[in-house]
């Protein structure tokens, strides 16, 4: 980052690519030596690892930029979610070697998918997530995970040097294209192919490479480069005896003999093939390019002085380029996430019930004792009131008597006089605005259903104290009309819901099954081409400002929308706004998204739904908010709701209090304003060949100047609209929509889950997987619990106050109540070691681990099993009544 800072500003500061390893990542063969273990840090039990660093057949590193990908946002095949037993949905976080650290994964169908081995020995390519469905429960082992596309852009933002790629369709095309005189003077046709790389024959494949000289098609390359020289020559041997299978004049199947050796190598490489009979059979569109690429119809010798791949270029008569590249590290890391934005207790309205509401601050249980105690009220710290008119002190800002609005004033601690300066009149003491009062709730909530004209729902719930500056309360109204529909109040009065930030740049009618005419209604006329809007399936771009909502957000809003309705209506006694029933109806509704670390929200406007548990945005709304897309999640809520609802005086005082509230927003989104990482983002259509070549060579991904980035775009007409991607996919949302990981409810059951995935995969350390899991989370939960306990304090279950050690009088000091509980359970310090002692053993652990979780079993034991002796009898000591030993003294009974 630094360097592109020198650079801009004409410094010479090259010592400084000498900070960057990148030897280490090009040019050995020694994975270890470019591998990146970072990211296998501080594992979480349940979260499996996908793929060790730099691990060959883990997932391989193909650059890239999805319309649903970027600003750290990553893609793989939606296949490879499915058979990594769906811990990673739409949205998942994952932890990653490079570029980066983290980074949210989502669905592209036109990457390399992952190639597995079923029960029956047969190992396949799977290129569709429905395919993965149906043959999941038949894998014994992922072979090869499939691609993991990123942007350059995120390279060039984490200053991390290019890696090298491995030969993809997209680089095929950039070559023929070079080649295209070649080709028409050749009266070979290539435009198709140049335009869609991806549905090329294997004779047209292999008749360009004789042809124009091109390298051979990467969908008929395998992963000669993960076996070694060895097995690509023993496999070479077998292909010239193998038996041919011909259709006409053309080659259809291959049989070979069987062969551990062989079968092995096949696998290696990634080779689909059936095994059958003691056979192993090469079908379909593979068995031709296979035996071509191997020399089965060469009489060339193999020159073992030669690296694998020069080896098969030579005999085969055709350039053979390395598909493997570079293989990325990822592991799982938070879960993606859809939920209502909720405090602690689930307030309805933030209205005061101090010990009096119970354990749930229930405003009609602290009614019905209101009632029943002789003040008529409850204790609690809330804002002073007068009423001019009448003269008198008042718990609100409207007159219970008059209906009069109130006056805020404040009262003199010393002489209990009224004052409306910060100073006492009379004795010029400093005043308060608020003080503890009685307060007839009781006679407050039936006048606030009153003046709704409604019942008062069983349950209304309220907070144990006020924690803004002043104590300002919301009005009861609000807790009532929230509770009817069943909506929480967040601590500034705001309804909020909390999603995982997903980045999107094009979609579909189609995609977001939305009419073609709504959406030219919302101003979708034209597609990326220019041409009218007419079809479901043509592209569109979409809007900076529109956004995609998961559909439990959607159905959440909607009964926010009925709140806000009711809460005009009936409080306000003014119209209704929105006067919807369905989700749908909400296309086109204006939402803020904020940031928990921002004061300052963006107006989104919502355009459809998604079954994914993410909130889909342009990546200048998530980049106006201040984030990205490595796993950030941020709130949406109504305009309206915040307009009405929010206010400076809730507020809590404590530091940071002024944060994650919307003190301002932004109506319109100017790119030059925004967080610069979105600049990085690239913006073109494709990619120069420059990109693969210096890749090679692992030089600083700025080192390539043909790519358009956004930066480039700012100041200009073409900073909103004209915005590219490289890999389009059928649908940006198509994969499992919530992570195997929270479906799962107990950790048994997660942790089981991990292992047996794991153990399918050929890119992870069976073992060690589970032993950073007993190393990083199990070991330290049980000691720290130990400890904890230990330490603990005591709490009371009436009023929740805690102490260090129970007084002396057996009773809580505050309520007076005997209720006084331990606050950490036995259960919770002795909760995975159970666990823990089962992975060791069903999983034939280290010795080392063995030995340590049995040592702490001993001091958990020592902390809740008594060591005192018990009382024994004579008999003990004696056999049919005859003492064994003569007891020395009476302690050696006890």
């Amino acid at each position: 980052k630094i360097l592109s800072f020198a650079k801009m500003l004409n410094l010479d500061w090259k010592w400084l690519e000498q900070i960057i390893p990148v030897d280490k990542i090009v040019g050995s063969d020694d994975e270890d030596d470019e591998a990146n273990y970072k990211y296998l840090s501080r594992i979480a039990a349940g979260r499996p690892i996908f793929s060790y660093p730099s691990r060959k057949f883990g997932f391989r590193l193909r650059y890239g930029k999805g319309k649903n990908t970027g600003i750290m946002a990553k893609a793989i095949h939606p296949a490879s979610m499915y058979l990594l037993d769906e811990f990673p949905a739409v949205a998942t976080q994952l932890k990653v070697e490079r570029p980066g650290k983290s980074a949210e994964i989502f669905p592209c169908d036109i990457i390399e998918g992952p190639v597995v081995k079923l029960e029956n020995g047969e190992v396949r390519k799977i290129s569709s997530a429905e395919e993965a469905i149906l043959i999941k429960d038949r894998v014994v082992e992922l072979i090869f995970l499939g691609d993991y596309l990123s942007t350059v852009g995120d390279f060039r933002k984490s200053a991390h040097p290019l890696v090298p790629a491995g030969y993809c369709e997209e680089w095929w095309a950039l070559e023929l294209e070079k080649l295209h005189e070649d080709a028409k003077k050749k009266n070979i046709e290539i435009t198709q192919f140049i335009a869609n790389p991806y549905g090329i024959d294997p004779y047209s494949a292999i008749e360009l490479s004789m042809q124009l000289g091109i390298a051979l098609h990467p969908s008929y390359l395998f992963y000669y480069n993960c076996a070694d020289k060895g097995q690509i020559l023993g496999l070479v041997k077998s292909a010239k005896a193998c038996e041919k299978i011909y259709e006409g004049n053309k080659i259809t199947g291959a049989i070979f003999e069987n062969n551990d050796s062989v079968k092995k190598t096949m696998e290696d490489i990634g080779l689909p093939h059936k095994f059958e009979n003691g056979k192993i059979f090469v079908e379909g569109k593979y068995a031709y390019p296979l035996l071509k690429t191997l020399g089965a119809f060469s009489d060339i010798a193999p020159d073992e002085g030669k690296e694998s791949l020069g080896i098969l270029s030579e005999i085969s008569g055709m350039k053979i380029m390395d598909k493997c590249g570079s293989f990325i590290g990822l592991r799982m890391g938070r879960p993606e996430q859809a939920k209502a934005r909720e405090m602690e207790g689930k307030p309805h309205v933030l209205f005061p019930v101090g010990f009096s509401g119970g354990n749930i601050r229930s405003i009609n249980k602290a009614s019905d004792l209101a009632e029943s105690s002789r003040l008529g009220g409850i204790k609690a710290e809330m804002k002073i009131y007068y009423c001019g008119k009448c003269k008198k002190e008042i718990d609100a800002f409207v007159c219970d008597s008059c209906g009069g609005r109130a006056e805020e004033i404040s009262k003199c601690e010393k002489c209990g006089s009224l004052s409306r300066k910060k100073n006492c009149e009379k004795c010029n003491e400093e005043t308060d605005s608020y003080e503890e009062k009685n307060i007839p709730i009781g006679k407050m909530l039936e006048a606030a259903a009153k003046n709704l004209s409604m019942n008062i729902p069983d349950l209304v719930k309220g907070v144990k104290g006020l924690i803004n500056e002043e104590k300002v309360a919301e009005p009861l109204e609000k807790g009532i009309l929230r509770a009817k529909n069943e909506m929480h109040v967040y601590r500034d009065g705001t309804i909020r819901f909390d999603l995982i930030n997903a980045p999107l740049t094009h979609f579909t009618p189609k995609e977001i099954r939305l009419s073609i005419e709504k959406l030219r209604e919302l101003g979708y006329k034209k597609d990326v081409k220019g041409d009218d809007l007419e079809d479901e399936n043509q592209m569109l771009e979409l809007y900076v400002q529109d956004i995609i909502l998961n559909e439990d957000a959607g159905k959440f809003l909607v009964r926010e929308c009925n709140f806000i309705d009711e809460l005009l209506s009936r409080y306000y006694k003014l119209e209704p706004l929105y006067c919807i029933k369905e989700k749908e109806e909400l296309i086109g509704e204006v939402v803020l998204g904020l940031a928990p670390h921002t004061s300052a929200a963006v107006v989104g406007r919502i355009i459809g739904f998604t079954k994914a548990r993410a909130c889909f945005a342009h990546p200048y709304f998530h980049l106006a908010k201040r984030r990205n897309a490595d796993g950030d999640q941020d709130s949406i809520m109504l305009l309206m709701d915040c307009l009405l609802n929010f206010s400076l005086r809730y507020l809590p005082i404590t530091r940071g209090g002024r944060m994650d509230a919307p003190l301002v927003f932004t109506t319109m989104i100017n790119p030059q304003e925004i967080d610069d990482e979105v600049y990085e983002m690239e913006s073109c259509w494709k990619y120069p060949i420059e990109l693969y070549e210096n890749s090679l060579k692992g030089l600083p991904a700025t080192s390539v100047e043909g790519i358009e980035r956004v930066g480039n775009r700012l100041g200009t007409k073409k900073q909103y609209r004209g915005m590219g991607f490289t890999h389009n996919t059928a649908a940006y949302d198509f994969g499992p929509t919530t992570s195997r990981y929270v479906q799962l409810k107990s950790m048994e059951e997660k942790i089981n889950r991990q292992a047996a995935l794991q153990g399918k995969i050929r890119a992870v350390d069976k073992k060690d997987a589970l032993e950073r899991v007993l190393v990083s989370h199990f070991i330290p939960d049980i000691i720290g619990n130990a400890r904890s306990f230990s330490k603990q304090s005591f709490r009371c279950t009436s009023c929740n106050e805690k102490y260090r050690r129970i007084p002396l009088s057996g009773k809580c000091r505050k309520c007076g109540k005997s209720n006084l509980v331990l606050t950490i359970a036995q259960g919770s310090v002795r909760k995975y070691l159970k666990i823990a002692k089962d992975l060791v053993d069903r999983h034939g652990l280290s010795n080392y681990l063995r030995q340590r979780i049995n040592l702490i079993e001993q001091e958990v034991n020592s902390i809740f099993v008594s060591e005192k002796r018990e009382q024994k009898s004579m008999l003990d000591y004696s056999e049919e009544g005859k003492p064994k030993t003569v007891a020395k003294s009476l302690f050696d009974f006890m």
